[in-house]
C-alpha cells in the first residue's frame, strides 16, 4: 500500500510537533512547513529521512511564499491530505487601537496561507482517493459573543471559516472530507503575549491539550472512520 502524503502547515508548532511524530510512526509521508527552528522537528528529519520533507518558510514573507508554492506545484506529485495549524501570537488591544496591520497580519498567517496553498495543491488532492483538509481554528467562532480584546484573531478565524464553508459547498460532490477543530485557549507559545491573568482565567475551565485532546481527533479525522464527518467544526473544550 502506497504511503499518504499530508501537507502539514505549522509542523513544529505545539500541535504539529507531537502529530509529526505520531503520523511517521503510522507510516505517512509528511512535507511539514514551518518558520521557527526546532531541534526535535530536525532530528526526526534525520531518523525519518525521506519521508519527512521540511520547508522553512515565513507566511509573512511574500519571496518564501512564492518559493513554497512553486515547490508544492512542481516537486511534489502526490499529496493527499492537508493539515493547517499555522497562527501568529494572540495579541490582545481594543478594537479602537487595534491597526489594520495587525489585521492584515492575521489575514495574511492564518487565512492567506490556507488560502494559497489550497489553491496551488486543490488539483493535487482532487487526484487522491483520500482528500482529508483538517484545519484548526478556534472556540472563539463559535461564541455568540467575541471576547473583548481578539478583533484581528477573531476576524482572520472566522475569514478561515467561511472559506471553508464555500469549500465544502463547491467540493461536496468530490468526496472530500474538510473538517474543523475549534479548541478553546490551551498552554502554548501563542499565549506569551497574553497577560497571564487572562490565560488563567480562561484555562480554569478547560484542561486540554494538544496530545489529550487535539491530536486524537485529528487522528480519527484521518481515519476511515474519519469519512463519517464532512464539513464538520468539532468545539474542544
Amino acid at each position: 500500500m502506497n504511503k499518504k502524503t499530508i501537507l502539514i502547515l505549522g509542523v513544529s508548532s505545539s500541535i504539529g510537533l507531537p502529530l509529526t511524530k505520531k503520523l511517521l510512526k503510522q507510516d505517512y509521508k509528511i512535507i511539514g512547513q514551518y518558520n521557527s527552528s526546532n531541534k526535535e522537528i530536525l532530528g526526526l528529519k534525520r531518523e525519518y529521512k525521506d519521508d519527512l520533507v521540511l520547508l522553512k518558510i515565513d507566511f509573512s514573507n511574500q519571496k518564501q511564499i512564492s518559493k513554497f508554492l512553486h515547490f508544492i506545484d512542481n516537486d511534489i506529485t502526490t499529496i493527499d491530505g492537508l493539515i493547517h495549524l499555522v497562527s501568529p501570537k494572540i495579541n490582545i488591544k481594543p478594537i479602537m487601537k487595534t491597526t489594520w496591520e495587525e489585521v492584515n497580519q492575521n489575514l495574511e498567517i492564518q487565512f492567506k496561507s490556507l488560502f494559497l496553498t489550497l489553491k496551488t495543491c486543490i488539483k493535487k488532492l482532487l487526484q487522491s482517493d483520500f482528500k482529508r483538509i483538517i484545519v484548526i481554528n478556534s472556540e472563539i467562532i463559535s461564541q455568540k459573543s467575541t471576547t473583548k480584546g481578539f478583533t484581528a484573531y477573531a476576524i482572520a478565524k472566522s475569514a478561515i471559516d467561511q472559506y471553508l464553508n464555500c469549500l465544502n459547498a463547491e467540493l461536496s460532490d468530490k468526496n472530500f472530507y474538510i473538517n474543523q477543530i475549534s479548541p478553546t485557549m490551551f498552554d502554548s507559545p501563542l499565549l506569551d503575549n497574553i497577560p497571564k491573568y487572562v490565560v488563567e482565567a480562561q484555562q480554569s475551565k478547560s484542561n486540554i491539550t494538544p496530545c489529550k485532546s487535539i491530536i486524537p481527533k485529528i487522528l480519527y479525522l484521518l481515519s476511515n472512520e474519519g469519512t463519517q464527518s464532512k464539513g464538520q467544526n468539532f468545539i474542544v473544550k
